[in-house]
């Protein structure tokens, strides 16, 4: 009753994109039909056949010792016997993409331009091995070059798009997703997927660079070590999520420690090559679908499928450039700008906040708080609404 135009989109999207399989037909939620009209009869078989005790992780995050909590689990679980005979697992039934294709959705509460690739490859099992850590690492450093790439575009002002990104995942256990996205205004899908495609063809044809590499590897390791140092003031809900991921995904938890480690020893001997020629098999033309979701109003024209799939393949026909090294700043600043003075300071007892006024006209607020080990969050507002947000740890 209270579904969104996200929720219409992805429905009509997974019915055409997979179709012939069972996400095609309906989603694990299941459909509305089956809500109104299944008798009692048929949800309590349905739950007690695969609501079972050999299906079930209990998961407890919180500021209790288990040694209390194991009698109440035991109470309440310890007796749990299964009531129907077990079923075979029903999965997605995906199979990898043999065509490209074309789709084109529209809502009318939708309201911004969205161009997707996606492509299905066959599936592989969990990450259980380090080897297979491995092979995530090589994929996740490529989609995060090229995802820098694409950011770059936007802070030079020439990219038709707002934002855009790629990534290769495992999609509900039955494959492979490999994606590319950018979203942006309506009008301008065109030249959002001719950008999309060409830096994908860039890339494929020559590669990224070793100082991208190096960028990489600096950045995952930054992101792995700041994990570290807060990992013990992660709140309990974030702590559980990521543990039902794990057991969900079928793969171990490791500590922020464990994650470092583990990209320690595998990041020095991952090489340009085998980054570039990854991500070339990964993102290999032939097979991609090409999806256009739309807002459904007037003055928006909705292309027909067989335009955008000739745009599409206009777009990877064209030849790509390599790319340009630019010269890069060694220093944020070449020397530090004058701070203004406060002119006035209130503190607030009740809300903990310090306020001030500065000799320039800018307000701030202040409040200090220790849930988050070494963070600083800083919000920037003009009159015309929110400018910049950022996360800064160890110094501001």
């Amino acid at each position: 009753s209270g579904m969104s135009a996200q929720q219409r989109l992805r429905d009509q999207l997974f019915e055409r994109l997979f179709a012939g399989t069972r996400v095609g037909r309906r989603l694990p939620i299941g459909i509305a039909e089956v809500i109104e009209k299944a008798p009692r009869s048929e949800f309590e078989d349905y739950y007690r056949t695969w609501y079972r005790p050999e299906r079930m992780t209990l998961i407890l995050v919180g500021d209790s010792a288990p040694e209390p909590l194991l009698p109440l689990v035991e109470e309440w679980f310890g007796t749990y016997e299964p009531q129907r005979p077990a079923r075979p697992e029903q999965g997605p039934e995906l199979q990898p993409f043999t065509q490209e294709r074309a789709f084109v959705f529209s809502d009318p509460e939708y309201a911004d331009g969205d161009v997707d690739l996606y492509d299905i490859r066959p599936a592989r099992p969990p990450t259980t091995t380090v080897a297979q850590a491995r092979v995530d690492l090589v994929e996740q450093i490529g989609t995060w070059i090229i995802g820098r790439r694409y950011a770059d575009r936007v802070k030079k002002g020439e990219a038709a798009y707002r934002t855009a990104s790629a990534g290769v995942s495992n999609f509900l256990q039955g494959g492979m997703l490999v994606n590319a996205s950018a979203t942006g205004e309506p009008g301008d899908w065109e030249k959002m997927l001719d950008e999309l495609v060409l830096e994908i063809t860039r890339a494929r044809t020559h590669g990224f660079t070793a100082r991208e590499l190096e960028l990489a590897r600096k950045e995952l390791t930054a992101g792995a070590e700041r994990a570290v140092r807060t990992e013990s003031t992660r709140n309990a809900r974030a702590v559980l999520m990521q543990l039902t991921a794990d057991v969900n995904d079928g793969e171990p938890t490791l500590s922020a420690q464990q994650n470092l480690d583990l990209l320690n020893r595998l990041l020095p001997d991952i090489t340009l090559e085998e980054v570039n020629r990854t991500f070339a098999e990964n993102f290999k033309p032939g097979t991609f679908a090409f999806v256009l979701t739309l807002p459904a109003k007037e003055g928006v024209k909705l292309p027909t499928e067989d335009e955008v799939l000739a745009a599409a393949r206009a777009a990877q026909a064209r030849v790509a450039d390599p790319p340009a090294e630019e010269a890069r700043a060694t220093e944020l600043l070449a020397e530090l700008p004058k701070p203004g003075s406060v002119s006035e300071q209130t503190f607030d007892e009740a809300l903990g906040i310090t306020s001030a006024w500065l000799s320039n006209g800018v307000r701030v607020h202040h409040r200090f708080m220790d849930y988050k080990k070494d963070t600083v969050l800083v919000s920037i507002a003009l009159a015309g609404g929110e400018i910049g947000r950022a996360s800064c740890r160890e110094r501001v």
